[in-house]
């Protein structure tokens, strides 16, 4: 190794970064605000060493890109997030068994926006569109021309595919079972050569970058948050851009929280004729999810109560206002709330009402069921079973 790659020097890249990310949240505690940044960025190194420094293009295997330990970007409690790097030259065969999962979504990506390059996924892939065979086994290739002689299932790879994502959507964590996924590239000899030294060396070189662009985004999206005005306000967002689905798939709706401890959010929203899958989440000002193994931060159409009426009412709050569908903030006087429509006939975006704790109650259907302290702790001993029982690494 040459005195440019040295471990001191990949160390020094990353250093600075913390002082740089000082000072530009918005809506955390001055005191909380060092060490959450540092968990962020010791999470960020995580992700940055298993989806892009520890890959290899040639003999790609999916890794967890974001998760209850990499919580950057907002992460659904709901999805599993796993990536593997690729090549649009490339001849992949991706294979497993379907499962029971709710949806299980393949996306080709032509950029990294943690290395500065955004733009849209080009292809999407999913799991329910395939012919299965006994077991729910699938198989199918992706390549640029489809291969010479092969009738099976094939999928044009876009040329400048650079990432693979896989979601897998879960609405009942305990009895719904999880896709099963493998994928080899066929182009390439089976057995695996010993990398070059400066193949690792140019990957650890971007390390740092990776790991102050995927950081700096969350905190800087939250601030823009703040300054369009959406405190305690909701609007729609598209996340296509830098990776989410196209809006045409599923709908975004986003905004901030900001309450004392005697106050409380009341959403409200009629619901899709037909959906797939809709969710509400909260995240801190760091754009984490907030804790959702062992707080209710977050709610699916599985989980929430439907009222008698057909509409949904959330209640944001950092204490327990003793109703089902309450959103947890965790602790957070601040943060992100967001909702999802997934393949939804409609993709409303919900009333939002700021009141008093003590006024929540009223402000809710009259059979509206008391939770109480016992049932909330079994609720969220069940609840985190369940996110332990999934496959989650």
């Amino acid at each position: 190794m040459t005195d440019q790659n040295t471990w001191e020097q990949y160390i020094d890249a990353l250093r600075p970064i913390a002082a740089r990310l000082q000072g530009r949240a918005w809506g955390i505690e001055e005191h909380a605000e060092q060490e959450e940044i540092n968990r962020a960025l010791f999470a960020a190194v995580t992700q940055a060493f298993l989806n892009y420094a520890y890959a290899n293009v040639e003999y790609p295997d999916w890794m967890p890109a974001y998760d209850y330990a990499i919580n950057l970007m907002a992460p659904v409690p709901d999805y599993r997030y796993k990536v593997c790097l690729i090549e649009g030259q490339g001849t992949y065969r991706v294979s497993g068994f379907r499962g029971t999962s709710r949806f299980v979504d393949l996306t080709v990506f032509t950029s990294l926006f943690s290395l500065g390059k955004t733009g849209p996924v080009s292809t999407r892939i999913s799991l329910d569109s395939l012919e299965l065979g006994e077991q729910g086994r699938y198989e199918f290739i992706l390549s640029p021309q489809r291969p010479v002689g092969y009738r099976g299932q094939w999928f044009e790879l876009d040329p400048r595919a650079i990432r693979l994502q896989v979601r897998h959507a879960s609405y009942d964590w305990f009895n719904e079972i999880d896709a099963r996924m493998a994928i080899e590239r066929l182009d390439r000899p089976a057995p695996k050569p010993r990398e070059r030294p400066e193949q690792l060396a140019a990957k650890f070189a971007k390390v740092a970058t990776w790991v102050e662009n995927t950081v700096s985004f969350g905190i800087d999206h939250v601030r823009k948050q703040a300054q369009k005005g959406l405190i305690n306000k909701l609007e729609p967002i598209d996340w296509g851009a830098i990776g989410g689905f196209d809006p045409k798939i599923q709908a975004y709706v986003e905004g901030l929280f900001d309450l004392a401890e005697d106050e409380a959010l009341v959403l409200e929203t009629e619901l899709p004729q037909t959906a797939r899958y809709w969710s509400f989440l909260l995240s801190d000002p760091l754009f984490a999810t907030i804790d959702w193994m062992n707080r209710q931060s977050s709610l699916n159409g599985h989980q929430a109560r439907i009222d008698n009426d057909g509409r949904v009412r959330m209640v944001v709050a950092r204490r327990d206002p003793g109703v089902p569908n309450w959103l947890d903030t965790g602790d957070y006087p601040r943060g992100v709330i967001q909702v999802r429509w997934n393949e939804c006939s409609s993709q409303p975006t919900p009333s939002i009402r700021k009141l008093k704790l003590a006024e929540v109650r009223a402000a809710l259907p009259e059979d509206t069921p008391t939770v109480t302290a016992a049932q909330r702790d079994d609720q969220l001993r069940r609840r985190r079973e369940g996110a332990q029982m999934r496959s989650r690494w």
